[in-house]
């Protein structure tokens, strides 16, 4: 796991890992503007949600905290080509995405500013009002069928945004920013990446490393285009105080949309020559390189549904941010991020759908009708579409209304992400079957989840689920249900005297949900208290999720030795009094599943309670100057073989080779072998520095330790 030097470090319980946010900073951009860099939420905010708990620091006029930071060396950035209609991967990215639609398609979405939250899945129709406490700013959620999530915030609509829009190059907008009113741009990181921002009248930079699922805010005062780079892929949300949310799609070479008065095209590159304006009614517009307003964006006034795309080739992007009266805020959007399935979770008037070719489609199931058009750009328009109605169509579409309570403008991007996700969301209520986990056997299998916390397990619900009071977040529950086998779903509940994570086997039917399982214990008020409950499905083990984000190879042994190399170290290494002579070991292949973990390890020294020394290593690719952090599972052995029942192991990491920059040293109370004592025990997370692009993970002991590692994560 990949953070950069220096940061705020706040606890993030996926995994046991640790997110560091990376400290900000403040620039002059011009004469008169300022370019800040923020973290995105402030510590109230951060409590309330899953990212953790220890106080930032900052401004309390502002919504995030802003501090300094050394700017890091800026580097070619890559830009990554969108799919729109004249990419040469068009065909093959939505061939490959209705491909992924059949077991791993997720649609997921993160909120980067929501207060209060509606989302419905397109499974059931199920319309579900979040709570802050597992749905605030910062938190993500997954979906296994097309769902929509839109939140408010200070009256106005703050859509969640889609990872489905995640890229590498951006283009934004401040029309409206001022001293008062700074104009943002909210970034969240999907992995490890630097990222840049230019303003383009200015050509000033900002540059910033942001680690895996961080969120920072950068703003500014000053009207301007600003264009973001990033070296790994991001999402990004756009936002003046005074006007709606929009979400920011990737660059591309041809853009849809709608423009109600006046609307900006932006060139992400200032060479482009010119752009091509068709419309669904047969219409067409050109502009050439001197129509460009400060060389930078074409201002464009259809009052139709069009297409823009580049003469030359040339990647833009398009908003009609600050357009007219209540009808502000649409990203205009690459046809490879269009959706056939769109689910509403509130009643939207004056609805318009878009698409790249003629297209039924059909309201639930009832009312159908066609777009129409022409050349590549075809549109319609609804009066009113009803909260808990789906649209679907035949082909991709963008779809956009207005919600009449708000008086505000809501786009609905709802294509799938195509990616794996930890666990998705299943639906509301309480697993309910036959198949249930015994509550003792879950107290005398599973008494801890970390060393820091004991479980107490309960029966909590008229259902007599298993589960604990005392849960921190989704992703703690989560992470239960992982180290617990047989664990396929999980329900939260996040309610004050609780706190609720319950696990069950399956999930064949819910209770609480009046259409699947009528709950006739309780009455209407213990039905509605089983419909607080998020139910969620996992996807992957926490091990295929560790294994995504680590840069150990073999992690958990299973491939024996490959990626390890044994190392003896001498008797007084690192001021070390490990005496005795080396003997190493290897992998062990019969482990027993009751003490936590599965039957493979590695066991570091041979004949180890008469007394040796022995020590394994791999050689891992990082980055110069970044933080890492190291976790691993560790138990000793073998008590009824020797006096000593506690043992001491090291873990070290040297940055270069042979320049040690991390000394830590385990202490073992627990027994793999017979007498069983206890079990594994998670260690870390331990930071470094690296100070090359070649770091040694080395594990090594000494006495009468029988010390055995697993589930080894960078």
């Amino acid at each position: 796991m990949v953070t950069a030097q220096g940061g705020i470090r706040v606890r993030f319980l996926l995994l046991l890992l640790v997110v560091d946010l990376v400290h900000g900073t403040t620039v002059s951009v011009g004469s008169n503007a300022q370019l800040e860099e923020l973290v995105a939420s402030d510590a109230e905010t951060l409590a309330a949600d899953e990212l953790g708990d220890e106080e930032l620091s900052g401004d309390e006029d502002t919504d995030a905290d802003a501090s300094s930071f050394n700017l890091a060396e800026l580097g070619n950035m890559e830009v990554r080509r969108g799919a729109g209609e004249l990419s040469a991967d068009r065909d093959t990215r939505i061939g490959s995405e209705m491909e992924d639609m059949v077991g791993a398609t997720t649609w997921s979405f993160v909120n980067l500013g929501a207060e209060k939250s509606l989302e419905i899945m397109r499974q059931g129709s199920e319309l579900s009002t979040l709570s802050a406490g597992t749905a605030g700013p910062g938190a993500r959620r997954s979906y296994r069928t097309a769902t929509a999530v839109v939140g408010s915030q200070h009256g106005k609509v703050t859509e969640w945004s889609s990872l489905a829009l995640a890229g590498r190059s951006f283009m934004g907008f401040f029309r409206n920013a001022s001293s008062e009113s700074p104009g943002r741009l909210k970034i969240f990181a999907l992995e490890p990446a630097q990222v840049t921002i230019s303003t383009m009248k200015t050509s000033e930079e900002k540059g910033e490393v942001l680690g895996r699922e961080e969120i920072q805010t950068f703003s500014s005062e000053e009207n301007d285009v600003l264009q973001l780079t990033s070296t790994g892929d991001v999402v990004v949300q756009s936002m003046e105080e005074s006007w709606d949310f929009l979400q920011l799609a990737p660059v591309d070479e041809a853009v849809y949309g709608y423009c109600h008065e006046v609307c900006a095209i932006m060139a992400f590159d200032r060479q482009a020559t010119g752009l091509v304006e068709e419309c669904a009614d047969g219409s067409t517009k050109s502009y050439n390189q001197q129509d460009m307003m400060e060389e930078t964006y074409w201002s464009v006034t259809s009052g139709k549904a069009c297409r823009w795309h580049s003469s030359d080739g040339s990647l833009i992007a398009g908003t009609s941010r600050g357009d007219a009266e209540h009808r502000a805020s649409i990203s205009f959007l690459p046809v490879a991020y269009f959706q056939d399935t769109t689910p509403f979770p509130m009643t939207l008037t004056s609805v318009k759908i878009i698409g790249s070719q003629s297209t039924s489609c059909q309201v639930d199931g009832g009312k159908s009708f066609t777009l129409q058009g022409s050349g590549s750009v075809y549109s319609a328009e609804l009066p009113e579409v009803a909260a808990k109605s789906h649209v679907v169509c035949d082909q991709g579409v963008m779809v956009f209304g207005l919600d009449p309570g708000l008086k505000d403008t809501v786009q609905l991007v709802t294509a799938p992400a195509g990616r794996k996700a930890a666990y998705t969301k299943f639906g509301s209520g309480v697993c309910d079957g036959n198949e249930k986990f015994n509550k003792f056997t879950l107290e005398e299998e599973y008494p801890t989840l970390s060393e820091e916390k004991n479980l107490d397990w309960k029966l909590i619900t008229t259902r007599e689920a298993p589960g604990i009071c005392n849960a921190e977040s989704v992703d703690e529950c989560f992470h239960l249900c992982s180290v617990v086998s047989e664990c396929k779903f999980f329900a939260t509940h996040f309610a004050v005297n609780c706190q609720a994570c319950l696990l069950f086997k399956s999930c064949p039917s819910r209770a609480g949900v009046s259409s699947l399982v009528e709950d006739t214990v309780g009455g209407d008020s213990q039905t509605a208290d089983l419909q607080m409950y998020d139910i969620f499905q996992l996807e992957q083990s926490e091990s295929e999720v560790n294994a995504e984000k680590n840069l150990v190879k073999n992690p958990s042994f299973n491939d024996g030795k490959s990626g390890w190399t044994e190392f003896c170290p001498p008797m007084s290494y690192n001021g070390k009094n490990l005496t005795f002579g080396c003997q190493n070991e290897g992998v062990s292949t019969s482990i027993s599943k009751e003490l936590g973990g599965d039957t493979t390890a590695y066991h570091i020294k041979g004949n180890c309670w008469q007394g040796s020394r022995g020590g394994v290593y791999q050689d891992i690719k990082t980055e110069l100057g970044y933080t890492y952090t190291v976790t691993f599972k560790v138990i000793d052995g073998w008590f009824d073989k020797k006096n000593s029942k506690e043992e001491k192991s090291w873990v070290e990491v040297q940055s270069p080779v042979s320049h040690p920059v991390m000394d830590e040293e385990i202490r073992t109370g627990n027994s793999l072998k017979t007498p069983t004592s206890g079990q594994w025990e998670t260690k870390g997370p331990f930071k470094f520095v690296a100070a090359s692009e070649t770091s040694r993970l080395f594990f090594y002991t000494g006495g009468t330790a029988c010390t055995n590692i697993d589930e080894v994560v960078v």
